[in-house]
């Protein structure tokens, strides 16, 4: 298996003073590139820890990240920034920006805080904008938009970036019901032109929908690596959510979970 990330004996504290909180609990996983990966789980399993780990957003306590191959300490924070776009779950304000500045900032890792943007940045600009569906809101105030639009945005700013893995952490938790399809529908488009996803989910359904392959972690541990056909079964996901679960199965349609 091409793997995105190899994750051996992987340990994570959080919190200060002497009892830190352990939320990754000596971990050992293998990301598969090249598909839309769901994380999922109850609330504090460890979810966006992990992917926060992954991103180097946050110092791992002992164990070892590889990233394409390469020991995570290996990559220049430049290099990794070009290879992985990491989308934190609550984004910065981007107030009197407009969408193609916002998607302009992408290409930061390319050219600095000091370069001038070439042809080539102009380039990944327009073809982010086009791939996210946002020409048309190209000129538009990032704060004026809908909240689907406002995450395709910040999607296409990593597509810019030129980073061939996206590590997005609850893209749709904010959202209403038609702009998570909406949003969840493009990161798997983006996944099936040859790009990497991870991306931290808490609708079961939803992770089901649109994702390849499914790691499902409690307290720190995983509990389920597979399919989604592997997650979508009653004693599956009475195990993942601690609590009794039923599938609804509907001929021609995905399947629905929902507690009984």
């Amino acid at each position: 298996m091409n793997c995105l990330f190899e994750i051996r004996n992987l340990t994570i504290d959080l919190g200060s003073g002497r009892a830190p909180r352990r939320v990754i609990d000596s971990l050992d996983l293998d990301i598969p590139a090249g598909r839309t990966v769901a994380l999922i789980g109850h609330n504090g399993s460890g979810k966006s820890t992990l992917l926060k780990a992954l991103a180097r957003q946050i110092e791992r306590t002992s164990g070892e990240i590889r990233t394409m191959g390469r020991p995570q300490q290996a990559w220049s924070q430049r290099d990794h920034a070009r290879a992985l776009a990491y989308l934190p779950q609550y984004t910065p304000s981007a107030e009197g920006m407009t969408v193609r500045q916002l998607v302009a900032l992408g290409r930061y890792p390319w050219h600095g805080a000091l370069g001038r943007p070439s042809a080539e940045d102009r380039v990944a600009v327009e073809a982010a904008l086009v791939e996210c569906g946002l020409v048309e809101y190209e000129g538009r105030l990032v704060d004026t938009l809908s909240g689907g639009e406002r995450q395709r945005a910040w999607l296409a700013m990593l597509l810019a970036q030129g980073a061939n893995a996206l590590l997005l952490d609850e893209p749709i938790s904010a959202l209403d019901i038609a702009h998570q399809i909406e949003v969840m529908s493009l990161v798997h488009r983006l996944s099936q032109a040859g790009r990497s996803v991870l991306v931290v989910l808490h609708d079961v359904n939803l992770a089901a929908r649109f994702s390849d392959h499914i790691i499902a972690l409690k307290a720190g541990k995983v509990v389920l690596n597979g399919t989604p056909d592997d997650l979508m079964q009653p004693d599956a996901l009475s195990w993942v959510y601690g609590l009794a679960m039923d599938v609804v199965t509907r001929p021609g349609r995905a399947p629905l979970a929902s507690a009984l």
